[in-house]
């Protein structure tokens, strides 16, 4: 007898309704349109469909029960999923666990068929279901609280059922496996074989968790002990840790990963990657509970063995929704002055899905190049560009924050950061305006082989893979021998372009033309550009001090220790000096390398020694700022306010900390191969730079700029005066005590952003007045495309305008006063 039509209405009114429901999930994942039309539409399908059942049941009128239930409890999903999504009860899961969420739905539905399939099928769904036992335990076990919510909420139409979706998807799990699995015992073994495979991979992820865990805490405890090194713990820490996947989890623990008891939303902070749930991790910190070690010096370690600074900038807003739409690069490029000033116009704007999206702060990090600073910012309000204007540190700072926190109005800010980089923030980004903004950027080009390089910098921020991309690059002589990325043209007029999708991973390079006699004159002071020719000084060290951590070659390290074996060598350790000889030579090293980097103790080095520090580094590491509070850092900036070591560093790649250094003219540094040392050290010979308060020196460049008074006409870019200033304020600014003032005044002057100087723009003059902020009239105000040649001075604008009246009345005179009467 054939089965009852209405018997089928039940499966195939579920199969409908849940296509339904998968489609508007789609909108949750793959849209920025969430709307909670969406989720009331999913609620009301579950209700109907809910009494759709009951009413077949009480008529029985259900062919399938079990397929029905089974679609049922997967809506169930579909909605907890879509309401989470919108209301964020939890952190968005990890792809991982998404991904087995989707198949245990599927293995759940393919189950309540199982009577259909072949033997073999059956096997495979018994040990799949085995796998996917587990899969809701964790936030069926974390969510007490939801529990209570839902069981109020199950008034409202039944929306607080979804709160016990996890519930429900774990007793199904157990009724299918002691109905259908456990009775038969071929499908038992492979339901079991399913279960035990999870079970062990989630023991031993636990046990690493636990393990990674005791060694970081054991690190930090040895750090903080009674007597251990003068440096700060987390940067002893860091010298000493592996940043396996597991630590790299630990580190990140309620930073983007949620611990056991967390939900959205509760003290989650927006790092390189939003928070979001693994509920692995989650086991791991139920069982092991989370690490002792506070976050911010967590984000420190982060900071510096992963490179995240940027994401470690203290945020007023978050800005987890915005993007980089569009950026639009121009440069313009002086061959024969190995110099470049590049601007990037940027439009970054709000994704957010949410129709409550609030405001977001976006929050850029440039990476210049080698000895490059910012001279120009801009912020569209409205359809009206506004320009930066200079002014110190702290004032920009504590501006940007009121009008941000209290006023919520329109800034932005650039701000100077060490490592050749600067921080950029634009304020409001909401959803309906998108923000634009310009950073302009003067740089040195750097030279080596007899070619020059432009490089445009990178940012770190919002995304921009999908950032549409302009660029043009105007020489102003014609390039020779240019080599430019695939994609890019060289165009009539000396220009090089691309239009694509945005890239940080470009160069160009081209022949160097050599250096014309250029100068540029301002405020009655020449700026003469020349190459760079350091002094060679006799440099005949007696002691060695020797820097070792893992960058060291082994190579280098035996060739120092044979070859000058006249010299006394030195490691520290220990809080003491180590003399080096053959005998100990190896186990010095082996115990020295292990450290990802070094902080060499230039305070320790003993008074009146003729010495020399040899030292090799990566690009993982701290900045002198990282350390500005710690008896470390205090120790080390007194000494090198009388002291100036002289380093070498094997290899181009300088460690940040003596880079920092380095860039402040604390140290004197040298770098290249340890054979050119060897050399240098058997003619009792050493290239030093120049020293002197008329001279900055930038050897990446091959140039120097001299400054001199000077009253006579030059032509030359105002860029030659704008890097003197930045390159004299990073030496200046390091010498203790510093003249505030007169830092100020040389920063204002070039209009440079540096360790004193910063660029903001407000929205109105009143916000500059109320924080007693006005523009230094004299100096040489925003940089510019085309901003070359000589500043006319007062006394030349009163003579230009002298001589233009003239003309004018010689020209002009006879319309005014009318012809001369001539005699008859």
């Amino acid at each position: 007898m054939e089965k009852s039509p209405l018997k089928k209405l039940p499966l195939i009114a579920g199969a409908v309704l849940l296509t339904i429901m998968t489609g508007l999930l789609g909108i949750f994942v793959f849209s920025n349109e969430q709307r909670s039309e969406a989720v009331l539409v999913n609620h009301f399908i579950i209700l109907l469909y809910a009494v759709l059942l009951l009413l077949a049941r009480i008529f029985k009128k259900n062919s399938q029960p079990r397929a029905t239930l089974s679609i049922l409890l997967v809506m169930l999903v579909i909605d907890a999923y879509s309401l989470n999504f919108q209301f964020d009860v939890f952190s968005p899961m990890a792809v991982w666990f998404g991904v087995s969420i989707v198949l245990l739905c599927l293995n759940i539905l393919a189950v309540s068929f199982i009577e259909r399939f072949p033997e073999w099928l059956k096997c495979l769904l018994a040990f799949t279901s085995g796998v996917s036992f587990l899969v809701p335990l964790m936030p069926a076990l974390t969510m007490g609280f939801v529990y209570l919510a839902g069981v109020v909420g199950l008034i409202v139409i039944g929306m607080g059922i979804v709160a016990f979706a996890p519930l429900l998807l774990l007793l199904h799990n157990s009724l299918i496996a002691y109905r259908l699995f456990l009775p038969v015992k071929r499908y038992r073994y492979f339901f079991f074989s399913g279960l035990s495979i999870v079970t062990i991979y989630a023991m031993v992820y636990c046990i690493t968790y636990a393990t990674s865990l005791n060694h970081f805490e054991r690190l930090y405890k040895q750090s903080t002990a009674p007597g251990s090194d003068e440096q700060p713990a987390w940067i002893n820490v860091a010298q000493q840790l592996e940043l396996t996947p597991m630590m790299n989890r630990i580190l990140r623990t309620r930073i983007t990963l949620d611990a056991f008891g967390d939900f959205a939303d509760m003290g989650n902070r927006s790092f390189d990657d939003n928070a979001h749930y693994d509920p692995l991790f989650v086991l791991a910190t139920g069982l092991f509970s989370t690490t002792i070690v506070e976050e911010t010096d967590r984000l420190n370690i982060l900071g510096v063995l992963a490179d995240k600074r940027h994401y470690a900038e203290e945020r007023l807003w978050n800005g987890d929704y915005l993007r980089t739409a569009s950026v639009n690069t121009r440069a313009q490029v002086w061959p024969s002055n190995h110099i470049a000033y590049t601007e990037h116009t940027i439009v970054v704007e709000n994704t957010n899905p949410h129709r409550w999206t609030t405001s977001e702060e976006a929050i850029y990090t440039f990476h210049l190049p080698e000895g490059a600073t910012v001279t120009a910012l801009s912020l569209w309000i409205g359809d009206r560009e506004e320009k930066g204007i200079l002014t110190t540190r702290d004032k920009a700072m504590a501006a940007y924050r009121d009008v941000v926190g209290v006023q919520r109005r329109d800034p932005s800010i650039v701000q100077w950061r060490e490592g050749n980089r600067v921080s950029v923030r634009v304020f409001p980004v909401t959803k309906d305006a998108p923000r634009k903004f310009k950073i302009g950027i003067t740089a040195p080009l750097q030279a080596g082989d007899r070619q020059l390089t432009y490089q445009p910098g990178w940012f770190e921020g919002p995304a921009g893979t999908s950032a549409s991309y302009d660029v043009k690059l105007q020489f102003e002589d014609k390039p020779i021998n240019i080599v430019y990325p695939n994609g890019f043209y060289l165009a009539k007029d000396n220009i090089v372009g691309n239009i694509g999708r945005y890239s940080d991973d470009w160069k160009v390079t081209f022949a160097d033309p050599g250096l014309t006699n250029s100068a540029f004159r301002f405020d009655n002071t020449r700026y003469t550009l020349q190459p760079y020719k350091p002094a060679i000084s006799v440099l005949d060290p007696d002691t060695l001090y020797l820097d070792i951590n893992r960058h060291w070659p082994y190579k280098d390290y035996l060739q120092l220790v044979t070859t000058l074996r006249s010299k006394k060598l030195y490691v520290y350790k220990d809080q003491k000096w180590i003399s080096v000889n053959p005998s100990n030579a190896r186990q010095v090293f082996e115990e020295r390398q292990q450290l990802r980097f070094s902080l060499f103790p230039f305070h320790r080095v003993p008074a009146g020694n003729n010495t020399l520090v040899i030292t090799a580094g990566g690009k993982s590491g701290p900045f002198l700022s990282d350390l500005s509070f710690d008896s470390f850092s205090a120790s080390l900036n007194q000494y090198l306010q009388s002291h100036h070591p002289v380093v070498f560093n094997i290899g181009d790649t300088v460690s940040p900390f003596i880079g920092s250094l380095s860039a402040a003219k604390q140290i004197t540094l040298q770098k290249g191969e340890l054979s050119s040392l060897v050399t240098q050290l058997q003619r009792r010979t050493f290239s030093l730079p120049v020293k002197a308060q008329d001279r900055i020196d930038i050897p990446a460049a091959g140039i120097s700029i001299v400054q001199a008074p000077d009253s006579g006409a030059t032509r030359g870019p105002d860029h030659l005066a704008r890097l003197f200033a930045y390159h004299w304020l990073l030496e200046a600014s390091a010498r203790q005590p510093a003249d505030t003032n007169k830092l100020m005044d040389v920063a204002a002057k070039g209009y440079v952003v540096s360790p004193v100087s910063s660029l903001l723009v407000l929205e109105t003059q009143a916000d500059y007045d109320k924080h007693k902020i006005a523009n230094n009239e004299i100096g040489l105000q925003n940089a510019a495309l085309k901003g070359h040649g000589s500043v006319p001075e007062p006394h030349e604008w009163a003579l230009f305008i002298l001589a233009v009246s003239i003309l004018a009345y010689v020209r002009y005179g006879k319309l005014f006063f009318g012809r001369k009467k001539t005699a008859c």
